[in-house]
């Protein structure tokens, strides 16, 4: 199991605190925040749990990782057996805003899974800690986005994020390709058990249940365009959320981005939870207010 750990708080500038174990992957979870936040200049705290010898050699490696990014970085080694609480602990006292969260490898409390399932640390920290959140596996360049939209304001804000983040890398990433994706229910199969032709009253009332899911995904394309000057295309697709998501991201996406709303202390939803653990790429769990915040960078 490996993991990295990145936080950031925009209210007067980018505060990252990149937690890491000194093994590749988590090496590779540092670079992919760097290339991802570099543009916005951030103040950065390497932290290591463990041994003294151990994290200052962490430390060094992770710096010199983020200095190819012109990024340096303040080292912080604390001991503690108990290391996803100790993150998480991290983030509330430290008033961090945003998670950055690597991780990579078979899990430990189900033997046999597949490597991209979440690693038991980064599991624990997800479901407790209280920021936005980016989870990286097997990461690539951002090239291919995939924004899960559901008519939400944490989907909306979690989009607008990400475009800001889009903007501000704009040279870097000209090419990006982002794509709003918007998940129905199983539309045709509520109104008839067969097919066959369905009466006028059955279309009218599929097509209000469609426009109900699409309206906002257009709306956010948008709002998109208006804010960032960030373009983007909505995909459609029918059927079970995290499912249809999962299987979305299959084509050759390099991150997915999921809004998340904490009016609920403690509380992780079902589809939010599927899609992190069984992604295959790194995933972007955005809190509400965490736009605001980078908006007033």
């Amino acid at each position: 199991m490996y993991w990295a750990l990145a936080l950031m708080d925009f209210a007067n500038f980018m505060k990252i605190l990149i937690c890491t174990n000194g093994k590749k992957h988590s090496e590779e979870a540092i670079r992919f925040a760097g290339n991802l936040f570099s543009t916005f200049e951030p103040k950065i705290t390497l932290l290591f749990i463990g041994q003294n010898s151990m994290g200052e050699l962490a430390g060094r490696v992770g710096n010199e990782i983020l200095g190819k990014f012109k990024l340096k970085a303040d080292i912080k080694i604390k001991e503690s057996r108990d290391i996803a609480t100790e993150i998480v602990k991290e983030a509330e006292v430290g008033a961090y805003d945003l998670l950055v969260l690597g991780s990579r490898g078979a899990s430990s409390t189900i033997p046999g899974v597949s490597n991209y399932v979440l690693g038991d640390i980064p599991r624990e920290v997800i479901k407790e800690v209280k920021v936005s959140t980016l989870i990286v596996k097997e990461p690539e360049e951002v090239e291919k986005v995939l924004i899960a939209v559901n008519g939400s304001e944490a989907s909306r804000e979690a989009a607008l994020f990400w475009g800001l983040v889009a903007k501000k890398n704009k040279r870097k990433w000209r090419e990006q390709k982002i794509h709003l994706v918007t998940v129905v229910p199983e539309l045709y199969n509520q109104f008839s058990d067969e097919l066959g032709p369905l009466a006028k009253e059955q279309l009218d009332a599929l097509s209000r249940v469609s426009n109900e899911y699409t309206r906002p995904a257009y709306q956010i394309k948008m709002a998109l365009h208006e804010k960032h000057g960030v373009e983007s295309r909505v995909r459609l697709r029918e059927g079970e959320i995290s499912e249809e998501i999962l299987q979305e991201a299959d084509r050759d996406y390099d991150l997915i981005v999921l809004g998340r709303d904490e009016t609920k202390r403690h509380t992780f939803g079902t589809h939010l939870a599927s899609i992190v653990e069984q992604a295959e790429i790194p995933v972007l769990v955005v809190r509400r207010d965490t736009i605001k915040k980078a908006e007033h960078y």
